[in-house]
């Protein structure tokens, strides 16, 4: 659930000598993109080990979250983790999806799906089980896009699909959602995902020192204090010019779940904000403050 938090400014100006992250307007990043990739290749493991991390030997200024599944009973099954009960009668369900995340871990970098990267898995039906799978590219609003729709056979498939040519500053998320075109009986079979791979690129975004070039306060964020934290929080920003801006939490699957600060913030002043997260379960959020085109981004560990 969204949620509003407490909002206090006060009357410091701000005199650090710090850079502020510009996103080019125009959408490019600089010409020194690097390829890498992440593969969810699993292993197997004792029955119920829902999660496995991607090989993460690309980059280390990438986040790739862990395959996990919301709303599906997982089993082992040899090298595949095997989805079990996903809907009959060609409806999808929603809230049911296997899937990853990826973005950047400082604001300094920026992920990139180009023309020439792509997704690929391999997947496989037994017995009774699902028989078609859409795999859908969702964006941090939670806007999806479909990649793929695949029938399911028996045998052993590999599917390889584009993905949207975007900029990925904060989270993105693959989901896999599968239902069956008949009715599935009570013991269904299985529809297993494996060997998940997704290419990228990245790159530094430009960085401008605003204070030096306009003689106006640096656009600045505070690392949140306390971090690790239970359940309060507190971030505090200065932006460089009076105008709109918003500071959000999301999770770490691109969701926004909290609104801290929307409005108009003014120059030289430090603004606090107080991030009550006593609704939202135990992980990692990102903090994300935006002033029109320029972003700043912390990492925010909750534990209960």
């Amino acid at each position: 659930m969204k949620h509003t938090a407490s909002m206090r400014a006060g009357a410091l100006a701000l005199c650090l000598g710090l850079t502020s992250v510009t996103l080019p307007a125009s959408g490019h990043p600089a010409p020194d993109t690097t390829n890498g990739y992440a593969l969810y290749a699993f292993n197997g493991g004792p029955c119920g080990l829902l999660e496995h991390d991607a090989a993460t030997g690309m980059m280390a200024d990438a986040s790739f979250g862990e395959f996990s599944r919301y709303g599906v009973d997982c089993i082992s099954l040899g090298a595949n983790y095997s989805s079990v009960g996903w809907s009959g009668m060609g409806v999808m369900d929603s809230s049911t999806y296997v899937g990853f995340h990826l973005g950047v871990m400082t604001p300094d970098d920026l992920m990139l799906l180009r023309e020439q990267d792509g997704l690929s898995f391999r997947v496989k039906r037994t017995g009774n089980g699902p028989d078609t799978l859409a795999a859908y590219f969702v964006d941090r609003y939670g806007s999806h896009q479909l990649l793929e729709k695949t029938y399911v056979p028996a045998e052993e498939k590999t599917v390889v699909c584009d993905v949207p040519v975007t900029s990925i500053p904060v989270i993105a998320s693959f989901r896999f959602y599968a239902w069956g075109s008949e009715p599935l009986p009570t013991i269904s079979g299985i529809l297993s995902v494996d060997q998940v791979q997704i290419t990228f690129g990245m790159t530094k975004v430009s960085t401008v020192s605003v204070g030096e070039e306009t003689g106006l306060p640096f656009l600045w964020m505070s690392e949140p204090y306390p971090n690790p934290f239970n359940p309060l929080t507190m971030i505090e920003f200065t932006v460089a010019r009076e105008g709109k801006a918003t500071l959000a939490v999301f999770n770490a699957f691109g969701q926004q779940v909290a609104t801290l600060f929307e409005g108009t913030a003014c120059a030289g002043t430090k603004h606090s904000v107080s991030f009550n997260a006593s609704d939202l379960a135990s992980g990692v959020y990102f903090a994300r403050l935006n002033t029109g085109g320029t972003v700043h981004m912390k990492k925010l560990l909750l534990l209960k």
